[in-house]
C-alpha cells in the first residue's frame, strides 16, 4: 500500500464528509428545528452552519493534539 501524500488528505477528508449521506440526513433533520420562519433563513442557516464547523474544528484539533501527545509519550518508552 503506497502512502497518500499529505496534501491530498484534507481534500479526501472533506469529500468523504461532504458526500456522506448520514451527515446530510443529520443536518437536514437537526437544522430546521433551530431556524424560525420569521427570521432571515439565510442568516440563521449561516450562523448554525458556522457553529457546526467551528465546533468540529475545535473537536478534531483536540483529537489531533491528544494523538500527537500520545505518540510522543509512547515513543519515549
Amino acid at each position: 500500500m503506497t502512502p497518500v501524500p499529505s496534501r491530498n488528505l484534507n481534500g479526501r477528508g472533506f469529500m468523504v464528509n461532504a458526500t456522506n449521506p448520514q451527515a446530510l440526513v443529520f443536518y437536514l433533520a437537526v437544522l430546521p428545528q433551530f431556524v424560525t420562519p420569521a427570521a432571515s433563513l439565510l442568516r440563521r442557516y449561516a450562523v448554525i452552519g458556522l457553529t457546526f464547523v467551528t465546533t468540529d474544528i475545535v473537536v478534531v484539533s483536540s483529537y489531533a493534539g491528544l494523538a500527537t501527545r500520545l505518540v510522543t509519550i509512547l515513543g519515549n518508552r
